[in-house]
């Protein structure tokens, strides 16, 4: 059981150091290029919590298995972030970087 939680806190630890180099970056780009399409009308009134909600949702559409895990642990690690370049009208890739996952 140890053993596993520790493997599992490590798998953890280098995606979450390796994405800013940027593995995630693209993925990142696609998931937030799909939520301004849902949100024309901008994100002056989302919430991190229905950020999360609407992420949770993309990283579940565009992963699998540990990656979904993973994917929306790193969105919400930096989702005030995210929200506010969302906020400031910034495209994907300026999103992900700000939101440090790229």
């Amino acid at each position: 059981m140890n053993g596993k939680l520790l493997i599992c806190l490590f798998v953890v630890s280098f995606v979450a150091l390796s994405s800013a180099a940027g593995p995630f970056c693209p993925l990142c780009e696609k998931m937030i290029g799909e939520e301004i399409k849902k949100h024309p009308e901008g994100f002056s009134k989302m919430t991190t919590a229905q950020l999360d909600k609407d992420m949770d949702a993309e990283c579940t559409a565009n992963t699998s298995g540990i990656e979904t895990t993973m994917c929306k642990n790193l969105v919400k690690q930096d989702d005030q972030k995210l929200l506010a370049a969302l906020q400031a009208g910034k495209n994907a890739h300026d999103c992900c970087v700000e939101g440090q996952l790229c």
